[in-house]
């Protein structure tokens, strides 16, 4: 799943409820195999048992001004082993290939 700004928080609970609706017979969700999330803002209502059991993939800017770092990190928090991604861009993808690079 792929989700940026607002959507990345439709993201977070699609992957919640994919994880809830078959949990007895696969622990990752309904074949869902990984989230990648850019510029999200983290839901402030309950969304379910954390930390999700698949990767995901976070990328997140100090430069961005409609979602603070912070958040975005605390988004990254609700996935085990979550792979942060700082760039300076702002609220984007990264889009220097150095960035890219990284990943």
């Amino acid at each position: 799943v792929l989700g940026f700004s607002e959507g990345a928080g439709v993201a977070l609970l699609y992957c919640c409820l994919a994880v809830a609706a078959d949990w007895a017979t696969d622990p990752t969700g309904t074949g869902l195999q990984f989230a990648i999330v850019a510029g999200a803002p983290c839901p402030t209502l309950d969304i379910g048992p954390r930390p999700l059991q698949f990767p995901s993939l976070h990328f997140a800017s100090s430069a961005d001004t409609a979602v603070p770092l912070a958040q975005s990190r605390q988004l990254a928090e609700a996935f085990k082993g979550a792979d942060f991604q700082e760039h300076d861009g702002g609220h984007c993808f990264p889009q220097k290939a150095e960035d890219i690079q990284r990943v």
